[in-house]
């Protein structure tokens, strides 16, 4: 669900060629709390090389910062609150 939840908000710029995006990936790091929202600022782990990439990339993760309009699911089964995440550009 978390997944699903940032993918919605991740937009990758039409500016990026069509064949360049699908090649594309970006590893981002993330913590947030218990109501959804990001504790800091995402980073990313390993950069896609491209910066307008890796920015929609936290762009998309900024999203469920303190003052976005979005909240991660929660899961209830695991107290887990910290992932690192693979941003792709796949269509």
């Amino acid at each position: 669900r978390i997944i699903f939840a940032i993918q919605a908000q991740f937009e990758v710029l039409t500016m990026i060629a069509p064949q360049r995006r699908k090649c594309l990936r970006a590893k981002v790091a993330f913590v947030f709390d218990d109501a959804g929202k990001l504790t800091a600022p995402p980073r990313i782990v390993t950069s896609s090389g491209n910066r307008l990439f890796d920015e929609a990339a936290r762009g998309a993760l900024m999203q469920f910062s303190a003052s976005g309009p979005a909240r991660l699911p929660v899961p209830t089964a695991t107290r887990k609150r910290s992932f690192v995440l693979w941003m792709r550009g796949e269509e």
